[in-house]
Formats: C-alpha cells, sequence, structure tokens
C-alpha cells in the first residue's frame, strides 16, 4: 500500500514540476495597442538594406504538455538613419517560410508546419506576409536584472500579421559601425488573440481545460544589414 501510494505522489510531483517547466515565460509582455502613426523620414536619411541572409525572426509557442521553437524568414526590408540615429524602418516577414526546430521526426514536423501554415493559425495561403513598421526609436531608460545585458533602444511601430495591424514597444539591442548595422531584440511575448489567431486559445473557447495554447507567442528579431548603394 505505501509503495503504492509513494509511486502515485511520485508521478504527481513529476506532473507538477512538467507543468511548472511548460509554463516558464516566452518574454517579457510587450506593450501593444492600437496602430501609431509613422513619420515621414527626411530626404536627408541614409537608407540600410537589411540583409535578408542573415535575418530572422525566431518564435517560441507553449501549452500544458511542452513547446515547440521554430523561424520565419525576413523577405526585405531597410532603416533609415539621421545623424547615426535610427529615424525609421521596415521590414517584411515572409510568413510561408515558418519552421519547426524541435520536432526531428520529418512527418510529425510537417504536420505541425502544415498546421501553423493553415487558417488554425496565420492562414498564410491567404496572408503570405507579415510586416513590422518602426514609429519611434528611445535611447533604453529602463533598469535590467542583475547579470542581464542593458538594451541600447526602446522600439516601438506597427506590427500587421493576417492583416491586423496593432503596436508593439520592446526593447532591442542596436550596433551600429563603418560598414552597417547589427541589432536583435530582448525576447519579448505578444499575446497572438490581438491579431486574431483562435486555435485553442482560451479567449475564444470555453472548457478547453488542459487542452489550450497559450496565447503568448516568445519572439526574438535579429536583422542586420548595411548602406544600399
Amino acid at each position: 500500500m505505501m509503495n503504492r501510494l509513494s509511486k502515485i505522489f511520485g508521478m504527481i510531483v513529476i506532473a507538477l514540476t512538467i507543468g511548472a517547466c511548460n509554463s516558464a515565460s516566452v518574454g517579457e509582455k510587450a506593450v501593444t495597442g492600437d496602430a501609431k502613426e509613422v513619420n515621414q523620414v527626411e530626404n536627408s536619411a541614409v537608407t540600410m538594406a537589411i540583409n535578408t541572409d542573415n535575418s530572422l525572426l525566431e518564435w517560441v509557442g507553449t501549452k500544458p504538455t511542452g513547446q515547440h521553437h521554430g523561424t520565419v524568414m525576413i523577405k526585405s526590408g531597410e532603416l533609415f538613419l539621421n545623424d547615426g540615429k535610427i529615424e525609421g524602418g521596415s521590414f517584411v516577414m515572409d510568413m510561408t517560410s515558418i519552421k519547426n526546430e524541435d520536432l526531428e521526426d520529418p512527418e510529425w514536423n510537417a504536420k505541425l508546419v502544415g498546421h501553423l501554415n493553415s487558417s488554425d493559425f496565420f492562414n498564410t495561403s491567404e496572408f503570405p506576409v507579415g510586416k513590422f513598421e518602426i514609429a519611434e526609436v528611445k535611447n533604453f531608460e529602463g533598469e535590467v536584472k542583475e547579470g542581464e545585458a542593458k538594451p541600447t533602444h526602446t522600439i516601438t511601430g506597427n506590427l500587421t500579421i493576417k492583416d491586423i495591424t496593432r503596436s508593439v514597444t520592446f526593447n532591442a539591442f542596436v550596433e551600429m559601425n563603418e560598414n552597417g548595422f547589427k541589432a536583435h531584440t530582448a525576447q519579448f511575448a505578444i499575446d497572438r488573440a490581438e491579431w486574431d489567431i483562435r486555435y485553442k486559445s482560451k479567449k475564444f473557447f470555453d472548457n478547453l481545460k488542459d487542452d489550450f495554447v497559450s496565447d503568448e507567442i516568445g519572439i526574438l528579431i535579429r536583422i542586420e544589414g548595411g548602406t544600399q548603394s
């Protein structure tokens, strides 16, 4: 009897531990809101083209039983500089390029990617691209936890997915040099429900119990580029 109770208790502990691991944060929740007005870039601005070979978006999605992660490629984009400071810019995401990078079985990997491309998620046949357009760039002025790197900038822009545009504010690390720039965001989270991505979302469906997919998607963006000739 005691052995049986010990086994049951052990199973409960394991389940709770797995649940705790799977509910780990996918990044600080980004501030979102209505689309922002984008200022006109001055004619004197220097155009820096994004190198699409070295630029991408990394994503993380979670559910009670685990998580998945992958990438979306950057299709095109550019930054505009004035006196060495970012004045504006935008990039386009190829939503049809979405990949999963944790499922090693080709069949299961293809099933997940197919599902992400379907109308349950990003509906890439109807909405093949997404876009981010910079509205405001400020020097980072916040506090960071001990041991964490301090971002250089706080960026606000309009993120368009499935033809729905919402403003998003996040922190970023930007490095400029005479040959161009390298930049990446701190990992941040957005609520997919704000872009009408409904599959197994508790915001749209009742009685899901533990059979839900988290509304928060973790995002990390990496871009680099140089002066456009």
